[in-house]
């Protein structure tokens, strides 16, 4: 990929990047914690993003054991029906959290 991009825009200074988890919050408990935090812990995910598997691969790097996943399309405006059905499957699996992304939490309207 770094090769297309010299290839392509020349002279022009190549930056690559790379996302890193920082820190996981639970809102509700008001708390904050490293991304170890979920290492060894049952999880249901989602993500609404344009790669939403990408964050799921992260939680399996992370050390948590995703029970459950759910992909929506990017930008997707959460309903309060697809919020309880996660909400059904952690309580089903038995799960010690529900996990997405900052931007998905904003959208979901937690």
């Amino acid at each position: 990929m770094m090769n297309y991009l010299k290839k392509k825009f020349g002279g022009k200074p190549v930056f690559q990047s790379e996302h890193v988890p920082e820190h996981l919050v639970l809102p509700n408990l008001g708390q904050t914690h490293g991304p170890d935090f979920i290492r060894g812990k049952r999880v249901v995910g989602f993500a609404g993003i344009a790669k939403p598997e990408a964050f799921r691969g992260t939680l399996i790097k992370l050390g948590a054991e995703v029970s459950h996943f759910r992909s929506f399309r990017d930008h997707h405006p959460f309903l309060g029906s697809e919020l309880q059905n996660l909400l059904a499957e952690k309580h089903r699996l038995r799960a010690d959290l529900i996990i997405t992304t900052e931007k998905d939490l904003s959208a979901s309207g937690s």
